[in-house]
């Protein structure tokens, strides 16, 4: 994202009160990012590509609001 990173806009919405699940994807996944992500309050962190039967059953852990 070319002013914050997805770290930074998850810290934000959260601090607003959103509670929307918010999942992380990264090109290269390492202990570290996914730590950063998760401490970030992301909902989850994945590296890329995901698998479309991946993604399904993410979507379906987080039902619709």
């Amino acid at each position: 994202m070319p002013v914050i990173d997805g770290y930074e806009a998850t810290r934000r919405l959260r601090a607003l009160g959103n509670n929307t699940p918010i999942i992380g994807l990264t090109a290269v996944l390492s202990p570290e990012a996914r730590a950063k992500g998760l401490a970030a309050s992301m909902n989850e962190f994945f590296e890329k590509p995901l698998e479309p039967a991946t993604l399904k059953d993410l979507i379906d852990r987080y039902p619709a609001r």
